[in-house]
């Protein structure tokens, strides 16, 4: 009795101390990763809140296995609220429905068993030891393969991604509890930065880059997760959006609105220019029309739309002379984004 009151003050005195501690450490990516999942728990009902909620617990219990000295494992074993997880009332939900017993189902009638057959005696080894089999063994959750190779842009150059692989490595980084920016199928910087803290949380040399490897660990310790998180419609849009948008003469052509932002460093100074931009199809891939802007400018403008990239010329005449833009219209919505000449970046919508 004296050792388990001595037990429960000593983790008393260390929940107090970590109380309201912010977690860091290795075990911060399990607790991003059971705080998406204990959220799509609570966003969902029935056989699929509990199988959420199951895997909560999985993930605790494999903080508290791997990690036992942290503040978080303390926590988690009082059963304190751990950011935003309520980890006594999860448990106590837990428990009601292990109580809960379904109704038997009939069992269907079935002729005697047959006895077993009675092996000859001849056949039967007297010195034969019959080798136990070996027991069955679960990997231990939350479990990332650690895969040490030092990866480069060669060995991501080799795994030949497209667009639709990019999400899936963003959508599996998002669910792991590393916040790629955005599920958009480039990898710009925030790609580069939740891959570099993916690695750095399974003891990989954190260098932004994938090879076959880490791809596919990555892919086996988000498999469960990831297919409940793409339950919800509006993530699985994201995860494989419909096909783009046909950029057709009708759909280029009519009235466009725009705004300019230009630095300090731009040509012109800084300067936000609001704008409108009248277009008509000229044939093939040329466009031409009129703009006008908050300034009072006028310009006539050519323009030619390569696959989804908009090179354009402007001209304002002699005061300002011509003015060169590059833009890129979004895959579904008609949206134009790019700089021009003068280093101002520009946006357009219809």
């Amino acid at each position: 009795m004296f050792f388990k009151l001595t037990r429960i003050m000593a983790l008393t005195i260390a929940c107090f101390l970590a109380s309201e501690a912010t977690v860091a450490g290795p075990e911060e990516p399990f607790l991003k990763t059971a705080e998406i999942v204990y959220a799509q728990a609570n966003a969902s009902e029935g056989d699929l809140r509990l199988r959420s909620l199951r895997k909560v617990r999985e993930i605790l219990d494999g903080i508290v296995a791997d990690y036992p000295a942290s503040d978080l494992a303390v926590k988690i074993l009082l059963k304190e609220t751990v950011n935003g997880i309520e980890v006594a009332a999860l448990d106590a939900e837990l428990a009601a429905a292990a109580t809960t017993v379904p109704e038997p189902e009939p069992v269907p009638e079935t002729s005697p068993a047959a006895a077993p057959p009675v092996p000859d005696a001849a056949a039967v080894d007297p010195f034969a030891v019959e080798e136990p089999e070996p027991a069955a063994t679960e990997p231990h959750a939350p479990e990332i393969a650690r895969v040490l190779s030092l990866t480069t842009e060669e060995t991501e150059k080799a795994l030949q991604l497209d667009r639709q692989a990019v999400r899936d490595i963003q959508a599996r980084l998002l669910v792991l509890g590393h916040d790629p920016n955005g599920i958009d199928g480039r990898i710009g910087n925030g790609t580069r930065g939740a891959i570099r803290s993916w690695q750095s949380s399974v003891a990989a040399p954190p260098t932004g880059y994938l090879d076959a490897g880490q791809l596919a660990s990555l892919k086996t310790a988000s498999e469960s997760i990831l297919a409940l998180w793409l339950q919800n419609e509006k993530n699985a849009r994201m995860y494989e959006p419909p096909p783009p948008i046909a950029l057709t003469p009708s759909r280029v052509s009519g009235r466009w609105t725009y705004v300019t932002n230009c630095g300090p460093r731009s040509k012109v100074g800084r300067a936000k220019i609001n704008g409108v931009m009248a277009v008509r199809h000229a044939g093939g891939n040329r466009y031409t029309g009129n703009l006008s802007n908050s300034q009072g400018l006028r310009a006539r403008f050519d323009a030619r739309l390569s696959g989804r990239t908009v090179s354009s010329v402007a001209n304002f005449g002699l005061l300002i002379g011509k003015v060169r833009l590059t833009a890129q219209v979004d895959d579904h919505q008609l949206v134009m984004r790019g700089r021009d000449s003068n280093g101002c970046s520009f946006y357009a919508s219809k």
